[in-house]
């Protein structure tokens, strides 16, 4: 096993942002991958969201995700559901939009379609959670062999009980959207569970999830990456890995959000929500291009993100 040591790079100096990059490298070495890959870039605008078919799998390939851009095209807002989930009938749902649905937004969405044997993808896996974050458990592949990978999401806050009378965010018919905090979709600990995270400050709004996802066996995957970042006062991040990260990569799993900060009262910390403006993650030759802001990139925040080279 390999781990890359914790290194800091100071970056974007005309935005004068400090960058701390943990990356961690877990694999088998050995020759470059060998897995047949095709690409596809589904790309454009929309209002509120939209349905793309992207091209068929062929007969031994599944589809998995390189990453995703999501951007408001006429400034921040909040937010009522992100998606880039597929669906039965092989289109592709891309949603970023708050309660109206009615304001233009961008899209770039990156596939991958890699031929592996033995790949099982179980039914979209979906679910109602009270606030904050949630963990249920994954349908278990035939045994311990096999590696999670993620396919697509929906995430989307669910109509509340809105009162009387209500903040200008809530709507007496479909409910509230918010700001945003954190989101995430992690295995946890033991690796038979997903925890997901979608939440304001507070956490205590319910929303639903909706996974799509697939098992590969172990034996097809040459490495696995973990990439750590914080950063200050920007909006983006660039994150290098060491060695590039050519050949066929895809997304198992990331988090991302606002970082706590101190108020100097009681409790002693809080955690910052804001309009959202951009949220991406994207593979790229290089590394990682990351991105979550709103109109005016100023609060700190951190990420991570899990993906893994196939051989």
């Amino acid at each position: 096993m390999k781990t890359a040591k914790l290194y800091e790079a100071t970056r974007r100096a005309a935005w004068a942002a400090t960058i701390v990059l943990a990356v961690a490298l877990i694999g088998t070495a050995g020759p470059a991958h060998a897995a047949t890959e095709r690409r596809e870039t589904l790309a454009g605008s929309a209002t509120g969201g939209t349905t793309r078919t992207p091209t068929p799998v062929a007969p031994g390939e599944v589809q998995l995700m390189r990453g995703f851009d999501l951007r408001y095209l006429n400034g921040d807002h909040h937010i009522d559901t992100i998606q880039v989930l597929p669906e039965t009938d092989g289109d592709l749902a891309i949603t970023f939009d708050d309660r109206n649905g009615d304001d233009p937004m961008q899209y770039l969405v990156s596939l991958t379609k890699v031929q592996l044997a033995g790949v099982i993808s179980p039914p979209t896996l979906s679910r109602t959670c009270s606030g904050g974050t949630c963990t249920f458990p994954l349908q278990a592949p035939p045994n311990s062999n096999y590696v999670f990978f993620l396919r697509g999401f929906r995430l989307s806050f669910l109509p509340g009980n809105v009162g009387f009378p209500f903040p200008g965010n809530c709507n007496i018919f479909v409910g509230c959207d918010h700001h945003l905090s954190i989101v995430g979709i992690e295995l946890d600990a033991s690796g038979n569970n997903i925890a997901v995270t979608y939440k304001d400050r507070n956490g205590d709004d319910d929303y639903s999830v909706a996974i799509a996802y697939s098992y590969v066996p172990r034996s097809l995957v040459q490495r696995f990456v973990i990439v750590n970042g914080t950063v200050d006062d920007a909006g983006t991040d660039h994150n290098d890995l060491r060695g590039g990260n050519s050949g066929a990569v895809a997304i198992r799993g990331f988090r991302i959000g606002y970082v706590p900060v101190f108020t100097g009262g009681f409790p002693p910390t809080t955690l910052p929500d804001n309009h959202i403006l951009r949220f991406r993650y994207q593979l790229t030759s290089t590394g990682v291009d990351v991105a979550f802001h709103d109109n005016n990139p100023g609060t700190n925040w951190s990420y991570k993100l899990h993906f893994a080279r196939f051989r």
